[in-house]
């Protein structure tokens, strides 16, 4: 292989190398948004299966105050 030849490869093997490292650091940057976004997702939907819980509580003792008591 000539020098022209490796001079060549080496060029793009190194502007690959920084394609490839710019490709993972945005799989990392939209890895830790769908991770914080899927933690918030879940926050609300943990709040909104506490409130109907307490929804429910709340009409059982309107309906039967006896029961709870």
């Amino acid at each position: 292989m000539s020098v022209k030849n490796l001079a060549r490869t080496g060029r793009l093997s190194s502007s690959r190398n920084e394609e490839n490292i710019q490709n993972i650091n945005q799989n990392i940057i939209e890895d830790r948004c769908l991770t914080i976004h899927t933690i918030f997702e879940w926050r609300r939907v943990q709040g909104a299966i506490c409130l109907n819980f307490r929804l429910d509580y709340k009409n059982q003792i309107e309906s039967d105050p006896k029961h709870f008591v």
